[in-house]
């Protein structure tokens, strides 16, 4: 085997592997791998555990759930959320977050033309003056971004990392001719359908990640507003 042969060998065989990986990776961020296993394990959250998904936990200092459920609904209906980069779709006025149900110890609400769907937020006694939170919302905006990410590693990264070095061996790599071999560097070209899928993932990814932090924000501002009395902006003074 010549030189020629092992580089398109080689070119192929790292191109299927990156393509399927970043399948494989992309399944991963779309299907909510990072669940923590108490929210994923709760029939609570089914619903809402399909797709990209924002979850996680927190134990919190407060004293009634049911009293730092009621800030955490009066955080989400604020105008203020609807504004906010991890949550935003596009600053279209009739963006809104609506609550579906509350109770003592859980609410769930639908974000309206944002980039967030279904979410609940659970918040359980863990000791006497101390909550566990859990929970999880819905990133639509995200699933488009999973979705041409995965169809790019396979229908563009995977095939051509197959026909291109296939194409080079049967009809440049054994020819006469030694000027021709240079078509060889072209092998090069299959780079650029793979980095693509990455970037599209990476942001899927990056959006989730911020819509989870911002949602646990929220829920921790209002924790210490319930227990200090004073707002959160009011920190710094």
């Amino acid at each position: 085997m010549g030189w020629e042969e092992a580089v398109l060998y080689v070119a192929c065989v790292c191109g299927v592997a990156v393509s399927l990986f970043c399948f494989v990776w992309g399944r991963g961020v779309g299907g909510g791998r990072n669940i923590p296993r108490t929210v994923r394990d709760d029939p609570a959250f089914d619903g809402i555990l399909e797709g990209p998904v924002a979850a996680g936990e927190i134990v919190l200092q407060a004293d009634s759930p049911k009293e730092l459920i009621n800030l955490v609904v009066l955080s989400l209906e604020n105008p203020y959320q609807t504004t906010q980069r991890a949550w935003a779709k596009g600053g279209s006025a009739s963006a809104r977050i609506q609550i579906q149900h509350k109770s003592d110890n859980d609410v769930s609400f639908v974000g309206q033309n944002m980039s967030i769907e279904e979410g609940l937020v659970r918040i359980e006694s863990k000791s006497s003056n101390t909550v566990r939170v859990r929970w999880a919302v819905q990133v639509s905006s995200a699933r488009l971004l999973v979705m041409l990410g995965q169809l790019w590693a396979l229908g563009l990264g995977f095939t051509l990392s197959i026909i291109i070095p296939f194409v080079l061996l049967k009809y440049v790599a054994y020819s006469s001719n030694p000027a021709i071999h240079v078509q060889i560097a072209q092998v090069a070209q299959i780079t650029q359908t793979l980095w693509e899928p990455f970037l599209f993932i990476g942001l899927a990814k990056q959006r989730i990640n911020a819509t989870g932090k911002h949602l646990e924000t929220t829920v921790a501002a209002a924790a210490y507003e319930l227990r200090t009395g004073k707002p959160p902006q009011l920190l710094a003074t």
